[in-house]
C-alpha cells in the first residue's frame, strides 16, 4: 500500500504539477511587454519586426529581412515575464556576442555581450 501511495504522488508530481505550473507561468502577453520595453532593440529600415513562440513557454521578438526571411537585426527572447536573452543577427548569422539573463535579471554577457549598432 505504501508503494502504491508513493507512485500516485510521483505521478501527480510528474504529470499534474507541470501543467499547473505552466498554466500559471506561461504568459506571452507579459513576455511581449517585457520585450517591447527594451530600448536597445535594433531593426534596420525596411526590415520587419516579428514575434513568435520561443521554447515551451516563451516569446521571441526578432528583426527579419522580408526579402529572404532571415534574421537581420536584434533577436530578443523572454519567458515567464522575464528577459531571457539578446543577440544580433546579420542575414541569419549571429554576429558578436549575446547576453543571457538569470532569474534575478542580472545580465550574463558571453563573447562580449549584445551590442546594438550605434
Amino acid at each position: 500500500m505504501l508503494l502504491i501511495g508513493a507512485l500516485v504522488i510521483a505521478y501527480a508530481m510528474v504529470v499534474v504539477a507541470p501543467q499547473v505550473i505552466l498554466s500559471q507561468v506561461c504568459d506571452r502577453e507579459m513576455d511581449r511587454k517585457v520585450l517591447d520595453a527594451q530600448p536597445d532593440f535594433f531593426c534596420p529600415t525596411g526590415n520587419q519586426v516579428a514575434y513568435d513562440a520561443w521554447s515551451e513557454c516563451g516569446l521571441k521578438k526578432e528583426c527579419i529581412d522580408p526579402k529572404n526571411s532571415l534574421g537581420d537585426g536584434s533577436f530578443f527572447a523572454a519567458q515567464s515575464g522575464q528577459l531571457h536573452s539578446k543577440a544580433l543577427y546579420s542575414q541569419g548569422k549571429k554576429i558578436g556576442g549575446w547576453t543571457g539573463y538569470d532569474a534575478d535579471g542580472k545580465a550574463l554577457p558571453e563573447d562580449g555581450g549584445y551590442k546594438p549598432p550605434q
